[in-house]
C-alpha cells in the first residue's frame, strides 16, 4: 500500500519490479476484472483460514515443514490440512493477514499431573519447545517473515476477547443520607465480539498470486528440544502436533 493507493502484485520483467498503483481498492479490483482472458465477474472474495498439523516427535526435530502436502497425500486428511496443493493455494489470489501456531494432541489432560515433569504438558508449555524455534515464511526464493519462538509470539488467536458494548440498559440514581448514589442494572449489557488479543498480524499483508509457491518452516538451529510430557504423548498413539494457521482473504472463481 502507498497512502490510500492500492497496488496490484506483479512479478515484473527483466529484473525490474512490477506492480501498478490505483487510487482505490475498487479501482484495482476493476483493473483485475477487465484484464486478461479470465472473467473476474465470476470470482468472489472470502475470508478463509488455511491450516496444517505437523507431528512433533518426542525426541525433537531440526525442522518442521508445514503445508507440504494436501489431504490425501502422505496419510493426511482434512483434519490435518485444507491446503489444496503442495506449498500453494492453487488457482487463487491470497492475501495473508495473520499467522498462528498452537499445540495439539488427541488426548490432552492438563490435570493428569502425578508429581513429575513428564506427567503434564504444562512442562512443555512453560519450559519446553515453546521456548525455541525460528519460523520462516518464504515465497519463491525470498524470505517474507522471520521470528523466534513462534509458539509464544504467534499464539492461537483465542486469547482474551475484545468486545464493543452499548453499556447499561437501565441506570437508576438515588440520593440518600449520607449523600450516596445507588446504581442498578435491569439487564446485562449487550456486547459484540470484535476480535481476540494476542494475534500476530502481518503489516503490510502478504499477497500471493495463483500457483505461486510458498514455504513455511520452524527451524531449531541450536539443537533438538525433546518433549517433556512424555507420559501424555506417544509418537504412535498420541503424537504431539504443532498446528499452523494462516488467516487470509482468498479471491477465487465461483463454483459452476
Amino acid at each position: 500500500m502507498n497512502g490510500d493507493n492500492a497496488v496490484l502484485f506483479n512479478q515484473g520483467t527483466n529484473g525490474q519490479p512490477g506492480g501498478a498503483s490505483f487510487p482505490s481498492a475498487a479501482a484495482a479490483y476493476n483493473a483485475i476484472r477487465v484484464s486478461g482472458t479470465a472473467d473476474y465477474n465470476s470470482w468472489q472474495y472470502m475470508r478463509r483460514k488455511w491450516y496444517y498439523k505437523q507431528s512433533y516427535p518426542e525426541a525433537g526435530q531440526n525442522q518442521l515443514v508445514f503445508f507440504s502436502n494436501p489431504a490425501g497425500v502422505g496419510g493426511l486428511n482434512v483434519d490435518d490440512t485444507n491446503i489444496p496443493v503442495s506449498n500453494g493455494f492453487g488457482n487463487q489470489y491470497v492475501i495473508i493477514k495473520s499467522i498462528e501456531f498452537g499445540l495439539y494432541t488427541k488426548t490432552w489432560d492438563l490435570y493428569a499431573w502425578a508429581g513429575t515433569d513428564a506427567s503434564t504438558l504444562v512442562s512443555d508449555i512453560l519450559l519446553g519447545l515453546t521456548q525455541g524455534g525460528v519460523v520462516q515464511l518464504a515465497i519463491g526464493n525470498r524470505l517474507y517473515a522471520q521470528a523466534p519462538m513462534p509458539l509464544l509470539y504467534m499464539p492461537p488467536g483465542d486469547g482474551e476477547p475484545q468486545v464493543y458494548t452499548r453499556g447499561l440498559d437501565t441506570l437508576t440514581l438515588t440520593e440518600g443520607t449520607p449523600n450516596t448514589l445507588l446504581t442498578s442494572r435491569s439487564a446485562a449489557p449487550f456486547a459484540e465480539l470484535v476480535g481476540f488479543k494476542n494475534k500476530y498480524w502481518f503489516d503490510p499483508y502478504i499477497g500471493l498470486i495463483p500457483r505461486e509457491a510458498f514455504n513455511l518452516t520452524i527451524d531449531y538451529p541450536t539443537g533438538l528440544i525433546p518433549v517433556i510430557g512424555t507420559d501424555i504423548t506417544d509418537d504412535t498413539t498420541n503424537p504431539l502436533k504443532i498446528v499452523a494457521r494462516l488467516d487470509t482473504i482468498t479471491f477465487r472463481a465461483l463454483q459452476g
